[in-house]
């Protein structure tokens, strides 16, 4: 499996399963927001590498999109 360590290269997978293409920017928006949320807090909690522990947190980013 291709790893996607930032939140814009796991966005780019999940947007690219996503059949209907309208639904692409609201979904992709959705998650961009929840894993800021999460970014945030593992940076609270004093993690350097906190985006990239958000984007693991979420899974494998072609299952996301195809689900």
């Amino acid at each position: 499996m291709q790893e996607h360590k930032t939140i814009q290269a796991f966005l780019n997978v999940v947007e690219d399963q996503i059949r209907w293409k309208r639904a692409r920017p609201v979904v992709t928006a959705e998650l961009a927001r929840h894993l800021e949320d999460q970014r945030d807090a593992f940076f609270e909690e004093g993690h350097e590498n906190a985006e990239e522990l958000a984007v693991e947190e979420m899974g494998d980013p072609v299952t996301v999109g195809t689900e």
